[in-house]
C-alpha cells in the first residue's frame, strides 16, 4: 500500500509552537474514516535537518508530508533551515515519491524546486497559513485523496473547505504539477494492484461457523490492494454459490455473481462472504479511460497476500496467530474449513 511519511518540525526555538501532533492525528483519522486499509502512515517528530536523509531513505515513502515552518526557498527543521535545493536532492534519492505536501508558510517556491527531482505533484503554500487552517487543510486533503486518488481533486476539495472555515487563507495552497500524466504512470508502476481477502472477526475471534448440515465456513471481506490512483469502481465476479453477500444483503444462492463496488476509498470492498471452498475471484477495476483492469485470484491466495503484510503484533490484536492464519488458509485451499 502507499506509504505516507509525516515529517513534523513544529517546535522551533523563537517561533510559534505548532500543533503538529494534532495535525498527524487529523491525517490518520481522515484516512482511517475513508480508506482504513489503503494507506500506511509513518511519522517522524521533531525532525532535525541532519536526520532528513536517513529518514526518507530508510522509509522509502510514496508521499511525503511536511508539517512545520517555512519561508521562501527554505524549510525550517527543528534545529536549522535547509535550502530548497538540498531538500530536492534528498527527496530525489527516493524514486517512489509521487507527491510531496509542504504544509508550511511560503513553501510554494520550494514546491517548484522539488518538481525538478521528477516528482509529479508537489503542494505548497503561497502565503502564511495559520496553525488551525493548516490542520483543516491536511485533514480535508487526505480525506479527499483517499476517496478520489487524485491529488488535484484533493487540493480542490481542501481549498473549498478553507473557503468555508478560513476564507482569507483559501487561496494559499497551490499544486505544482509539471506533468500531471506522470502521476498516473508513476503510481501504476510502483505497486501492482491485487485482490486481497481478510477474515472477519467477531468478538476478536475468526468468523468461522458450521451450518445445520455440519458444513464449516469461513467469513471474509475482499478488497483491491494498491488500486490505481485514477480508479473509479470495481466489478466483482465470484465463481461460487453463497448466501448473504455484499454488506449484509441477502441475495439468496448466486452463482458467478456480478456486483459493482464504487466505494473507492475503502479499497473496493465486497464484504461478508462465506465459503467452504477455494473458489476463483475476478475483479474488473473501472478506469476513466481505457481498461478495465482485470484481476483474478483464489480465496486462499487472496488471504495469503493480505496476511503477508500483517505483522505478528497486528495479528495478536485481532486475536489471531500466524499459525492459525496459515491453517485457515490451507483448509480453505483444501476445501476443508475447520472451526478453531
Amino acid at each position: 500500500m502507499p506509504k505516507i511519511l509525516f515529517l513534523a518540525a513544529g517546535n522551533v526555538a523563537g517561533q510559534q509552537r505548532l500543533s503538529v501532533a494534532r495535525e498527524e492525528r487529523a491525517v490518520r483519522n481522515a484516512l482511517k474514516a475513508v480508506a482504513p486499509f489503503a494507506f500506511e502512515v509513518v511519522a517522524a517528530c521533531d525532525v532535525e535537518a541532519g536526520e532528513l536523509l536517513r529518514i526518507v531513505t530508510d522509509e522509502q515513502p510514496d508521499i511525503i508530508h511536511f508539517s512545520g515552518h517555512g519561508d521562501i526557498d527554505v524549510i525550517q527543521f527543528t534545529d536549522r533551515v535547509l535550502p530548497a535545493d538540498v531538500v530536492r536532492r534528498i527527496v530525489q534519492r527516493v524514486p517512489n515519491v509521487w507527491c510531496v505536501v509542504l504544509n508550511a508558510c511560503y513553501s510554494d517556491h520550494t514546491a517548484e524546486v522539488l518538481t525538478g527531482s521528477g516528482i509529479p505533484a508537489v503542494v505548497g503554500m503561497t502565503s502564511a497559513i495559520t496553525d488551525a487552517a493548516a490542520i483543516d487543510f491536511a485533514e480535508t486533503f487526505y480525506r479527499a485523496l483517499a476517496r478520489s486518488r487524485d491529488v488535484a481533486d484533493a487540493l480542490l476539495e481542501a481549498r473549498l473547505q478553507l473557503m468555508t472555515a478560513f476564507p482569507s487563507e483559501a487561496e494559499s495552497p497551490r499544486i505544482v504539477a509539471p506533468d500531471p500524466a506522470a502521476l498516473i504512470r508513476r503510481s501504476a508502476a510502483h505497486a501492482a494492484p491485487a485482490i486481497h481477502a481478510r477474515i472477519n472477526l467477531e468478538n476478536n475471534k475468526p468468523s468461522i461457523w458450521t451450518d445445520d448440515n455440519n458444513v464449516t465456513y469461513v467469513n471474509f471481506d475482499l478488497y483491491v490492494q494498491n488500486p490505481p490512483l485514477v480508479a473509479r469502481a470495481t466489478i466483482w465476479r465470484l465463481h461460487e454459490s453463497f448466501n448473504d453477500v455484499a454488506e449484509g444483503d441477502d441475495d439468496g444462492e448466486t452463482e458467478g455473481m456480478l456486483r459493482e463496488s464504487s466505494d473507492v476509498g475503502h479499497g473496493f470492498y465486497l464484504a461478508d462472504i462465506d465459503t467452504e471452498d477455494d473458489f476463483r475471484i475476478e475483479a474488473y477495476v473501472r478506469l476513466p479511460s481505457g481498461g478495465p483492469l482485470g484481476l483474478t485470484a483464489n480465496v486462499s491466495d487472496a488471504m495469503s497476500a493480505h496476511y503477508a503484510a500483517v505483522s505478528d503484533e497486528q495479528l495478536a490484536n485481532q486475536g489471531l496467530t500466524r499459525q492459525e492464519v496459515a491453517r485457515i488458509v490451507q483448509d480453505v485451499r483444501n476445501g476443508n474449513v475447520r472451526e478453531l
